[in-house]
Order: structure tokens, then sequence, then C-alpha cells
């Protein structure tokens, strides 16, 4: 008979902790899903803060309501490499020649066997 109670505690206590780590993923799913839609709710404010700050700091001239803008800054940009295109020309030909013409006279050792 001690055997049977045993055996019939023991039931009882799988079946609490059964109920238990039930309850407690249940509990877990809610916590999850409380926190994706806090952060989904976080970022949605946050996506608004930074679109309001975009719209205020004056994206017109990003998206290219004023073309002349861009246009100066493209002309101003294509003058400054051709300049420095002239500028540095003649140093790097004259570079490209010394190495053209500087050869070493040596056989290397892997080619000596």
């Amino acid at each position: 008979m001690a055997a049977n109670q045993s055996i019939k505690e023991l039931m009882a206590a799988e079946t609490k902790a059964s109920k238990i780590i039930s309850e407690a993923r249940q509990e877990r799913g809610e916590r999850l899903k409380q926190a994706k839609m806090e952060a989904e709710a976080e970022i949605t404010a946050y996506r608004k803060q930074m679109e309001r700050t975009f719209q205020m700091n004056g994206n017109t001239d990003l998206m290219g309501d004023d073309p002349t803008i861009l246009e100066e800054e493209t002309q101003r940009d294509i003058k400054k490499m051709q300049s420095d295109f002239q500028a540095n020309k003649q140093s790097v030909i004259t570079m490209m020649g010394q190495h053209a013409v500087r050869v070493q006279l040596r056989v290397p050792e892997a080619r000596k066997a």
C-alpha cells in the first residue's frame, strides 16, 4: 500500500510540475510577445522622429529640387580633378619612365638550379 501511495504522490508531483512548466512557457511566450510589441512601437516612434528630422533639415537638395546646386558641385569636382591631373601628370610620367628603364641584371636564385 505504501508503494501505491508513493506512486500516486509521484504522479501528483509530476502533474503539478507539468502545470508549472506549462504556465512558465505560456508566461514566457506572453513576455516575448509584449517585448516584441514594445520594440515595434519604439522602432515606429524612432522612425517618425528621424523622418521629421530629415524633413526639417531640408531634404530638397538631396531630392534634386534644385539641380543647379548639384551641377555646380559636379563642375567644381571635375575642375579639381583636372587640375590635380595636370599638376601630377609630369611626375607620374617621370616615375613610370624610371621604373621602365631600371633593369636588374642578375639571375634569380630559383632559376640558377
